[in-house]
């Protein structure tokens, strides 16, 4: 998580998360570090948009990549959608589900506040 602005253990995050929060490894990091980290790993860095030309069903999830998620009500910042390697259209929650299930070694990289 980049960036925190929200108490990730707050109770009501926790119920939103459905649990998720215990079974997924969490990192806090800067956007810089991650990004860092990602050119070094050679992760291609993937972020969402609402308005985005390409569909997130168009991306190849097993080449290595990070998906990069704002938060609801704001989206990414400037300086994520300037930095990603390609920006696809939203991710629903189930789609999410899904995807850790048949991959689940893509790390998922979200942005809170």
């Amino acid at each position: 998580i980049n960036d925190l602005k929200t108490d990730l253990y707050n109770p009501n995050v926790i119920r939103a998360s459905q649990g998720t929060v215990f079974t997924v490894a969490v990192v806090l990091s800067s956007i810089d570090e991650t990004v860092e980290f990602c050119k070094e790993q050679r992760i291609k860095i993937l972020a969402t948009a609402p308005d985005a030309v390409k569909e997130y069903t168009e991306v190849d999830y097993k080449s290595g990549c990070a998906v990069v998620m704002g938060s609801e009500d704001k989206g990414l910042s400037a300086k994520w959608l300037k930095l990603a390697d390609e920006i696809k259209g939203d991710l629903t929650t189930e789609f999410i589900r899904r995807m850790k299930k048949v991959e689940p070694k893509v790390p998922l990289v979200l942005r809170s506040g």
